[in-house]
């Protein structure tokens, strides 16, 4: 598995936990949750891409650990980006 794109929420905790060929994860312009170590171990997996604006992805409910384990820096908008 080297790229998702969703349509739906990630509220699965650990969905993709060890998917180390997972590079690419497209999120939907919604406000979204996504849920406990959703992307930890997968180590070439730097970015996320959100359809969405900055202003909608800070308004998405996102666990306190939804970035324990990954490798994500920055999530990528329509009209910006976000350093995570």
């Amino acid at each position: 598995l080297e790229e998702v794109e969703l349509e739906v929420d990630i509220s699965e905790d650990h969905a993709f936990k060890g998917c180390k060929n997972l590079e690419h994860v497209i999120l939907p312009a919604k406000k979204l949750y996504l849920g406990d170590d959703v992307f930890a171990h997968c180590v070439k997996l730097t970015e996320l891409i959100y359809l969405g604006t900055v202003a909608d992805f800070k308004e998405c409910k996102l666990s306190p650990h939804w970035l324990d384990g990954s490798s994500i820096r920055v999530v990528i908008c329509n009209d910006g980006f976000i350093k995570v």
